[in-house]
């Protein structure tokens, strides 16, 4: 492969490192907005990298799709890594789901956290489900 990659400095900070801070300054003050912000931050970075450094693969879109062609098996229309993350299943649909695993013994039932008919013995309104 050759050393195509030669990242542009900001003092002794890759700017890469600076763009990345700033998506996720975004997406920190601005968290309703997250996915946009992030898919924005992706294509700003990938337009920046084609446009300016390059990646380890080589410079330009011929680098970008060198990356790609190592991360996807187009034989088999999957992204590998994506087929190997054990992804969590979403595993209920109730409203009082704590969203734990089924059969998790170390999470207790939505009942005992919560009795039914109000709030706590503590008195402490009972915290939201996302």
């Amino acid at each position: 492969m050759t050393a195509a990659y030669s990242p542009i400095m900001l003092g002794p900070i890759p700017v890469d490192f600076i763009l990345f801070a700033l998506i996720l300054a975004g997406i920190a003050f601005f968290h309703d907005k997250t996915f946009p912000i992030a898919l924005g931050g992706l294509l700003i970075i990938t337009l920046y990298k084609v446009i300016f450094t390059g990646f380890k693969q080589g410079p330009g879109l011929a680098g970008f799709a060198a990356l790609m062609w190592v991360h996807v098996d187009f034989e088999q229309r999957t992204i590998p890594i994506l087929d190997n993350a054990h992804l969590p299943a979403a595993t209920c649909a109730a409203d009082d789901c704590l969203h734990a695993p089924a059969g998790d013994p170390s999470v207790p039932a939505a009942s005992s956290v919560f009795p039914a008919g109000g709030a706590s013995s503590l008195d402490v309104p009972p915290l939201p489900t996302f």
